[in-house]
């Protein structure tokens, strides 16, 4: 779980860096998505195992 949200963090700062070149930009915003919903995963992933845990 902190590992992939640190490999999240990791790919945000890469992508501003690929922002800074032009020629990266669509690759840039495809990463930032990624990165994005990857977060939005761990998210949904732990308030799922709360609940399971709390109906239990």
């Amino acid at each position: 779980m902190l590992c992939c949200a640190v490999l999240c963090c990791a790919v945000l700062c890469c992508a501003v860096l690929c922002c800074a070149v032009l020629c990266c930009a669509v690759l840039c915003c495809a990463v930032l998505c990624c990165a994005v919903l990857c977060c939005l995963i761990i998210s949904h992933s732990i308030s799922l195992i709360k609940s399971f845990i709390t109906y239990i």
